[in-house]
């Protein structure tokens, strides 16, 4: 099971093994620079095996021979849900509010409160819709021998829903989303293929989480894990 796999994976050892000449170091003798450590014995550059969290609850699996289904619920706690709900309620307000004084006072004497009724209302629809997206939603990935694809349900936009031929993956990897100055506010989870051009897999809180879900796909997808340029990477290795 795909659970089972994550949950072994971490294991207990600070060992590094070189692929090249199966040296044994340890993480203090190396330094990691651009995701790749170097032997300190034949000088190999390779990309080293990482610890991985476990995935949070709302990740469910399911492996079926050579399918493989993970579905992620969007709502995972109370938290998720203040931002939105706050948005959504305090320009609703406000939008009830421009409405009224609209109808009460005629559409002629109302030339301010119609400035601000559509960009209120705007927001308010965009912060309901949010809300209804993170209570709601259910992401679905499913591997077959054919194809990856990724489905979003009930509420989501064409371009949230994609499939790609196995065939043309070459590496999965992952990407901080970096906003404003240095500020990381998750991790994209992508598939490069072999044009050159990525594609959006899934968006997840952390590095770590991003990073266990790779292993598992890579792991059923049987790809050796290479470094990808602009990849995000986790210094800390394992065995």
């Amino acid at each position: 099971m795909a659970d089972t796999f994550l949950n072994n994976y971490a294991g207990n050892s600070d060992a590094i093994i070189c692929p090249e000449c199966k040296s044994l170091f340890d993480e203090s003798q190396v330094n990691v620079k651009y995701g790749l450590v170097q032997c300190v014995h034949c000088q190999k550059k390779f990309k080293p095996k990482l610890k991985v969290s476990q995935l949070p609850a709302n990740y469910k699996f399911v492996n079926e021979g050579s399918e493989l289904l993970i579905k992620r619920r969007w709502f995972e706690k109370i938290s998720d849900l203040f931002f939105p709900g706050l948005f959504a309620f305090a320009f609703g307000i406000s939008t009830a509010f421009i409405l009224f004084a609209v109808l009460k006072e005629g559409i002629k004497e109302s030339a301010v409160f119609l400035f601000l009724l559509v960009p209120f209302a705007f927001v308010a629809y965009i912060s309901s819709r949010a809300l209804l997206e993170t209570v709601l939603n259910t992401t679905e990935i499913r591997v077959t021998k054919d194809s990856l694809s990724v489905a979003v349900y009930p509420l989501a936009a064409e371009n949230r829903q994609k499939s790609i031929s196995v065939s043309m993956i070459e590496q999965i990897f992952c990407k901080e989303i970096v906003r404003g100055y240095k500020s990381v506010s998750g991790c994209k989870l992508l598939a490069l293929l072999t044009d050159g051009s990525e594609i959006e897999i899934e968006v997840l809180d952390n590095l770590s989480e991003a990073r266990a879900l790779e292993i598992l796909l890579e792991k059923h997808l049987e790809i050796e894990d290479n470094f990808v340029a602009g990849e995000s990477f986790n210094s800390v290795v394992v065995n």
